[in-house]
């Protein structure tokens, strides 16, 4: 695994996707991790992957995603 040269301290940072069925569903726990609480890009990134997430799953739901940008993009 390589990392990525940054001004943000990510070198410890990981992302983990883990599927399982739920009710006859599908949940998907996403884990994102190992940094500070206190970083200041912590809230940034809190937000930006539950916006990801959501796109998921609206694409998994429909078919179409609201990706950050798009013309469906709610503002």
């Amino acid at each position: 695994m390589g990392f990525l040269d940054s001004t943000m301290p990510i070198k410890s940072l990981f992302m983990s996707y883990e599927l399982s069925e739920n009710e006859g569903k599908t949940r998907l726990r996403f884990t994102y991790g190992n940094f500070s609480e206190n970083a200041d890009f912590f809230a940034n990134q809190n937000f930006s992957s539950a916006k990801y997430l959501e796109s998921l799953r609206q694409f998994c739901q429909t078919g179409v995603g609201e990706a950050f940008g798009s013309k469906t993009y709610r503002i």
